[in-house]
């Protein structure tokens, strides 16, 4: 009886560790996620002009980015002030003053989750995601409440956020006076006890365990080279699309609203898939079969073309794109669900394998590293997008007609495109600092 009165506690505190990381990854990404799926409630309800409503939104998108980013930067050098003024007692600034810190600043603070939490960056990541689902059930009821008040649908989402980010707040500081620090230990010893037969030049026996040796950064970044960049290449193909150029660009306002209201169901499919396999101890660590989720890449590389082909030329099967909320429904909703696999795939499996392999111990370096990198790109790439968006609206390639105002040759148009998109989108990074958005409204 006392073995399972001692499985029931233990099960109970699994379970109350992962709730906790989930509604703080919820409060979190919330704030990441929210934009897509009410863009076409902010466009209405600031009476953005329509030419100008993919420059808003992808502006908003990179302010949002960038005040992640910094928050990334500014933890990661506070952490290391830290250390640098503190001998011996490591453990006790990263569980204890960094994680309270980083409570009251939460919307800037999202990448450090993972270094704070790695041993849950799959339900990290899955709820990240469900937040989207979270944003599109609220809302579905805002729309059947207020159906021509899309300001007071604005205020009573970000009402909610506020609510749900003091919330987790207070679980940030409880997480600590539980047990769940401890259990991340005792996790990593159960890896090296199921991985007991044969040795290597990295791990010595211990009894019957494994003694996993630590490693240097350079290895470390060798072994999680091929996660380390999934999200890095699904974000070129989704996030400069993505919302200025699909849905926006080719459909009504009005008719994308449908669009961002069901794309959390693409969203979610990945993180549900992999906490699922997860769960069944399948993806418990990472294992070369999971290296194939470049496959989903191919598709993504097919929309990405077809959508630019759709804006400056009259291919009949790309021209088709235009004014079809069919065709622009499936190539969003495609795109999104292969990059569903990518994002999660590259957060976790980096965690997984710096902090879950069998024969080592990875640099952590490589995790802060990791978080960095795809803050830093994906801000380029939306910036690239911004760029992009005014260098073409301006040339007149917007819709409904997409009529270029302008006599250049077609190299010489692209050429044209491509120094301007680079040229505005550094202004534009500059201009971030003087909120030029509101040029825009």
């Amino acid at each position: 009886m006392k073995e399972d009165e001692t499985y029931d506690v233990t099960a109970t505190e699994v379970f109350t560790c992962k709730a906790i990381v989930a509604v703080v990854s919820t409060s979190l990404y919330i704030l990441y996620f929210q934009i897509e799926i009410i863009a076409a409630q902010i466009a209405i309800g600031f009476n953005i002009a329509i030419h100008n409503t993919s420059i808003y939104l992808d502006k908003l998108v990179c302010f949002r980015s960038l005040m992640f980013l910094i928050g990334l930067t500014s933890e990661y050098i506070f952490y290391k002030t830290l250390i640098a003024f503190s001998e011996g007692d490591q453990y006790f600034i990263r569980m204890k003053i960094n994680q309270g810190v980083e409570a009251f600043g939460m919307g800037c603070f999202g990448g450090s989750i993972y270094a704070l939490f790695p041993q849950h960056g799959t339900a990290i990541v899955l709820f990240a995601h469900l937040s989207r689902l979270l944003t599109f059930l609220i809302q579905f009821f805002l729309d059947l409440i207020f159906p021509h008040n899309p300001l007071a649908k604005i205020r009573c989402q970000f009402l909610f956020c506020s609510i749900l980010t003091a919330t987790a707040v207070g679980l940030l500081f409880y997480y600590d006076s539980t047990r769940c620090p401890t259990l991340v230990n005792e996790e990593k010893d159960q890896v090296s006890g199921d991985t007991n037969n044969g040795t290597n030049g990295d791990v010595s026996l211990k009894g019957n365990q494994k003694i996993r040796q630590p490693r240097d950064f350079i290895y470390t970044f060798g072994r999680t080279f091929s996660p380390f960049f999934m999200l890095s290449v699904g974000s070129l193909l989704f996030d400069i699309p993505f919302p200025g150029i699909l849905p926006f660009s080719f459909l009504p306002r009005e008719k994308c609203h449908m669009i961002t209201m069901i794309l959390p169901i693409a969203n979610i499919s990945g993180p549900v898939l992999l906490c699922s396999l997860e769960t069944t101890d399948k993806f418990r660590q990472w294992e070369p079969e999971f290296n194939s989720g470049w496959i989903l890449a191919i598709p993504m590389v097919v929309i990405f073309i077809y959508a630019f082909l759709a804006i400056h030329t009259r291919i009949p099967s790309a021209k088709a794109i235009r004014n079809s909320r069919p065709r622009v429904l499936s190539m969003t909703f495609t795109s999104a669900f292969c990059f569903s696999f990518l994002d999660p795939l590259s957060f976790a499996g980096v965690a997984k394998v710096i902090f879950l392999s069998e024969d080592f111990i990875g640099d952590v370096g490589v995790l802060m590293a990791h978080q960095f990198f795809c803050q830093t790109i994906r801000f380029i790439y939306l910036k690239i997008a911004v760029g992009y968006n005014v260098t073409r609206i301006g040339l007149g390639y917007k819709f409904p007609k997409f009529r270029p105002n302008h006599r250049m040759s077609k190299s010489n148009a692209f050429w044209y495109i491509f120094k301007n998109t680079f040229k505005k989108a550094s202004k534009d990074t500059i201009n971030d600092f003087r909120m030029s958005i509101k040029d825009y409204l």
